[in-house]
């Protein structure tokens, strides 16, 4: 399937009941933008996006039962300037600036909460030094930890 879409620059497979990241994806070398939203995926390893770690610009994370995400799961994605990613309790240790550190181009930020917290713990550390735009959203979200906007 996918040596037909070798020039393929975006792919929404959101809403959909895909247990793990498509291994069929590791072959899109053109993959800029990719939507992984609302899947049944809860396990996101340090291989788990590999094939299109070296060209992704934009990847969406968010609305996944995750229990498992590994901190280096980004770490290769060089060209990352949007992440969408929930807040994922489930997940032990769960914290974004751990998961991102080394997305050094990442200029957007957009965080779903669809659980109770203040953020404190997610967002406690170092974001990116790009980092110029951070959307944070949820029905949920009713307080935001003061240490997070110092």
């Amino acid at each position: 399937m996918s040596s037909n879409l070798s020039s393929l620059h975006t792919l929404d497979l959101t809403d959909n009941d895909l247990p793990t990241v498509p291994i069929a994806m590791h072959s899109l070398n053109s993959l800029k933008h990719l939507s992984l939203a609302a899947n049944s995926i809860n396990i996101l390893t340090n291989t788990s996006l590999l094939g299109v770690a070296n060209h992704l610009e934009e990847l969406d994370v968010t609305e996944l039962p995750l229990k498992v995400f590994e901190t280096g799961a980004l770490n290769k994605m060089i060209y990352l300037n949007t992440l969408k990613i929930g807040v994922y309790n489930n997940v032990k240790n769960f914290n974004i600036p751990r998961i991102i550190e080394c997305n050094f181009g990442l200029k957007r930020l957009e965080i779903e909460v669809e659980k109770d917290t203040d953020l404190g713990v997610e967002l406690s550390g170092k974001l990116p030094p790009k980092l110029r735009s951070m959307r944070i959203t949820g029905p949920i979200l009713k307080d935001l930890d003061p240490a997070i906007l110092q």
